[in-house]
């Protein structure tokens, strides 16, 4: 009973690692337009930095990945939560160090402690909570909302303290301190080694699929960098950009969770009235961006991008998991993550460059043949699925 307790307390601090980790995540979106104040840069060279460095956080959950199986969880779950209060520190020394020089130093040096340790923390949370849930998709809705629910509270905290962002990052910073001090990872000793036992035919199989993750969240990075440009271009003075982003995001994430409450309580996922409601409401926002030139319009596109955002995600890893046996999650989870992180890499990366170089108008172009692309994926294997009756795997 013991061990069962403990077991529970070090997912519990599993959870509150996410959380934080959320938070982090959106607190940062808006700070881009006093990171480019105070390093002199323009936002574009801002954005850029910020994409090279998803990329070197893309090449360390491959690493993690690999390492999960010869690291115990508590050191690892220990080396995602200090990684994040020292990058959280070199962030907050961004805007304080009075240099133009060191403040580049500082954010540089954030972004590649971040990308060398937090990102092990989603990868792991869903390798350890899939392996606790008879339903890999509740272990993964678990790691979802912890997850959410910390980038909900960085985006109202960045909004309500757009006035003096660093009082934000000293909260961030606060509640790391606090979880390192509450000591909620004990129960190590009951955790198992990670396996890295893996089905070699299983990469040649769902690769086709992963490609729906890669270009979903490849969007979803690019309209969050793009926020950044819009700000500017609405309105003058970096606090005032700060509040439109937080504020603007937080109006997303709070669609993405009254629409998914809703289809949780009505059990609304698997209608294909839903799914094509996702598809149509995702490309409709691609010409309402498009047409951004206010704040009502900027809204339209977040409450149509929004409901695509609360559907899309949980029916393509729904999906892939569904093409698997049980002994692949874990693996399978690491692949999925692999695959998000590339998108938002390249979505972070191509916006400075897109908006640099005024090419909004052909990519929005791309963006519906993606969608058109990976409906057609998505419909063949579902086809395929129900031809060969894979398993018997089902959601539930």
């Amino acid at each position: 009973m013991n061990s069962q307790l403990e077991i529970n307390r070090f997912t519990k601090a599993i959870s509150c690692l996410c959380f934080i980790f959320g938070a982090a995540q959106t607190i940062l979106l808006g700070l881009i337009p006093k990171i480019a104040m105070v390093t002199n840069l323009d936002i574009t060279s801002v954005l850029i930095i910020y994409g090279f460095s998803i990329f070197f956080f893309l090449f360390m959950t491959k690493e993690w990945a690999a390492l999960f199986s010869r690291i115990k969880p508590m050191h690892i779950y220990r080396i995602g939560q200090y990684g994040l209060l020292l990058s959280t520190l070199s962030l907050l020394a961004t805007f304080t160090s009075g240099d133009v020089k060191l403040s580049l130093v500082f954010f540089i040096i954030s972004r590649v402690i971040y990308a060398m340790t937090a990102s092990s923390i989603i990868p792991f949370s869903q390798v350890i909570k899939i392996a606790r849930f008879e339903d890999a998709q509740k272990g993964v809705l678990e790691t979802t909302v912890f997850l959410n629910t910390g980038r909900l509270v960085g985006l109202i905290l960045g909004g309500l303290l757009a006035f003096n962002l660093n009082m934000g990052l000293l909260v961030l910073v606060g509640l790391i301190v606090l979880s390192i001090l509450l000591g909620l990872e004990r129960g190590q000793s009951e955790i198992g080694m990670i396996s890295a036992k893996q089905d070699q035919n299983l990469r040649q199989i769902i690769l086709p699929l992963l490609l729906i993750p890669l270009a979903y969240t490849f969007m979803t990075s690019f309209f969050h960098m793009s926020m950044t440009k819009i700000a500017s271009d609405l309105f003058v003075g970096q606090i005032k950009q700060s509040a439109t982003i937080y504020w603007a995001l937080t109006v997303a994430s709070l669609v993405i969770l009254l629409t998914q409450l809703i289809l949780r309580k009505f059990n609304l996922i698997t209608s294909k009235i839903v799914t094509l409601f996702s598809i149509f409401a995702l490309i409709s926002s691609f010409y309402s961006f498009y047409r951004i030139d206010d704040l009502i319009t900027l809204y339209v596109f977040i409450i149509l991008f929004s409901f695509g955002a609360a559907i899309i995600p949980v029916l393509y890893m729904g999906q892939i998991y569904k093409l698997n046996s049980a002994i692949s999650k874990q693996i399978v989870a690491s692949e999925i993550s692999f695959y998000q992180t590339l998108g938002n890499a390249i979505g972070a990366l191509s916006s400075g460059l897109i908006i640099k170089l005024q090419l909004t108008s052909y990519i929005l172009f791309l963006f519906v043949a993606l969608v058109i692309v990976a409906s057609l994926i998505s419909f063949k294997y579902n086809t395929y699925y129900t031809k060969e009756n894979f398993g018997g795997v089902t959601n539930g």
